[in-house]
């Protein structure tokens, strides 16, 4: 067992898989006694951590969330973006990496980030440990992973319906899982079928807005409320809604432009093959200039929410409907 890991790339399922095995690797733990979690709310004790001993046993484990950093820039464009996992202070100074260079014996280290980076963090684990990348995977070869999985718990479902539940609940593996656990315990023939799907499967919100803006880009109004009024029976917050589609827009928005420079999307964007496909055909239905109204329109009624000037539902419902 290595000393130092880190855990990044985009499959959260994954990632929380291996570490599930290397917390099974390490032996017992207790949490606060041997197995401490750090993140963007006490990150500043980590390096202090590092250097002391365990009172109750030889050896500890050490779990740190890695904080996205705050910058000046990031408040200045990133309206509209949630921001759960970030802190102002930069965490990973010249002081803490030498603490992890020299750590006490004993200490199992794991970092967990999410996405990918090339930072000083990489750079130190590439050299003193193990960097472990899980990327989302594609649609072939998730609905490859779905058969395997019903299989493993005694239940057949074709290649044709792995895909479509894929296309229903969207590429998250977390999500996905869920879904096929209530498949699993649904059905009585031992084999999932697209009605068992319609009848159990929640349509994933991610999904939802790709169909709302395939909506807006064939101006097909109807289908875009009918679909806005989906996102509020999945039970997310009107807020949240507001901040999805915006964010879908601004990506819209990028990916337009490396279209129009020629650019690879995935590479630019940092975004895996699949959704990269989708945002680029979806680009293609919108001109530039319009991409740049909506997501106006929709940065405007963010800021007259907050102000009491109008309520999101209808202020939504007002941009589609022009």
């Amino acid at each position: 067992m290595e000393r130092v890991y880190l855990l990044s790339g985009d499959d959260t399922f994954a990632k929380d898989e291996y570490l599930d095995k290397l917390k099974i690797s390490f032996g017992d733990l207790e949490k606060g006694i041997n197995y401490l979690v750090f993140d963007k709310d006490n990150i500043s004790m980590l390096g202090e951590e590092l250097t002391t001993y365990s009172f109750f046993s030889s050896s500890k484990l050490i779990v740190v969330k890695v904080p996205k950093v705050k910058r000046k820039s990031d408040d200045e464009n990133s309206e509209g973006e949630e921001k759960d996992n970030t802190t102002s202070i930069d965490w990973y100074t010249d002081d803490l990496e030498d603490k992890i260079q020299n750590m006490i014996d004993g200490i199992v280290l794991i970092f967990i980030e999410e996405g990918t980076s090339k930072s000083k963090l990489f750079k130190l684990v590439s050299k003193i440990g193990k960097v472990v990348t899980f990327e989302k995977k594609k649609p072939t070869e998730l609905a490859s992973w779905l058969i395997a999985y019903a299989l493993s718990k005694g239940i057949v479902i074709s290649k044709d319906n792995a895909k479509y539940l894929i296309e229903v609940c969207g590429s998250d593996k977390i999500l996905i899982t869920n879904e096929i656990e209530k498949l699993i315990s649904y059905v009585d023939n031992k084999e999932i079928t697209k009605k068992d799907i319609d009848d159990i499967c929640i349509v994933s919100s991610e999904i939802i807005i790709f169909d709302l803006t395939d909506n807006i880009g064939e101006r097909n109004i109807k289908s875009a409320i009918l679909n806005l009024e989906k996102l509020l029976n999945n039970k997310e917050p009107i807020q949240k809604i507001l901040i999805m589609i915006t964010r879908h827009f601004k990506t819209l928005l990028l990916t337009k432009e490396c279209l129009e420079k020629g650019k690879n999307v995935e590479k630019e964007l940092v975004i895996s093959s699949y959704p990269a496909f989708k945002y680029s055909q979806q680009a293609k239905n919108f001109t530039k200039q319009e991409l740049v109204d909506i997501f106006k329109k929709l940065y405007k009624l963010d800021i007259d929410t907050k102000t009491g000037n109008i309520d999101i539902k209808i202020g939504l419902q007002k941009i589609l409907m022009q």
